[in-house]
């Protein structure tokens, strides 16, 4: 007896329903509509970034054959320690095509308290166009909206990435000589 039979229009819906499932409570998940790209991402391994570890993660069990993730934490920097957090603060990870830097290709936003707090990215690398650079952003923000610490690295080129991130305080935060 078949209970669910998947076709070309419910896998968007079923892939949402997971991802909303799996989304820590008070995440925002946002999906962007792309054109699929013009060639093909190489299919050869690429070398690990110097910013990831030395070796690949385990995979996911839940990760889609083909897709990529990235994963790491948010880490404190130690030059300047933060105890807390203000309360309401959001964590927004986005991976970025630095020839659209506007339109994030990935965005996921989250509450967090404190630091260091982990993160993890899934996304389908056909979405990635080739010749392009792509990095992995994250910004800290008050509840107004007001950054107050960020961070970038560029996106790496593995299936599977560590990617500690060490944000830092935004030149528009108040009492920072940046």
């Amino acid at each position: 007896m078949n209970f669910f039979t998947l076709d070309s229009r419910s896998l968007p819906r079923l892939l949402l329903a997971c991802a909303l499932h799996a989304a820590p409570a008070g995440a925002q998940i946002v999906l962007t509509p792309v054109t699929p790209p013009t060639a093909a991402p190489p299919a050869t391994p690429q070398p690990i970034s110097p910013r990831s570890t030395t070796s690949e993660p385990a995979p996911r069990a839940d990760l889609p054959a083909g897709w990529r993730e990235v994963r790491g934490t948010l880490r404190p920097d130690p030059a300047r320690p933060l105890s807390a957090l203000p309360p309401g603060t959001q964590a927004t990870l986005t991976i970025r095509d630095s020839a659209r830097p506007d339109t994030p290709l990935v965005r996921v936003s989250f509450p967090v308290r404190r630091l260091p707090t982990p993160y993890w990215l899934n996304f389908n690398p056909a979405r990635l166009q080739s010749g392009h650079r792509y990095t992995v952003q994250a910004v800290l923000t008050d509840p107004s909206g007001v950054t107050l610490w960020r961070a970038q690295a560029p996106l790496p080129t593995t299936t599977r990435a560590l990617l500690p991130l060490t944000p830092q305080p935004s030149a528009s935060q108040p009492g920072t000589s940046r």
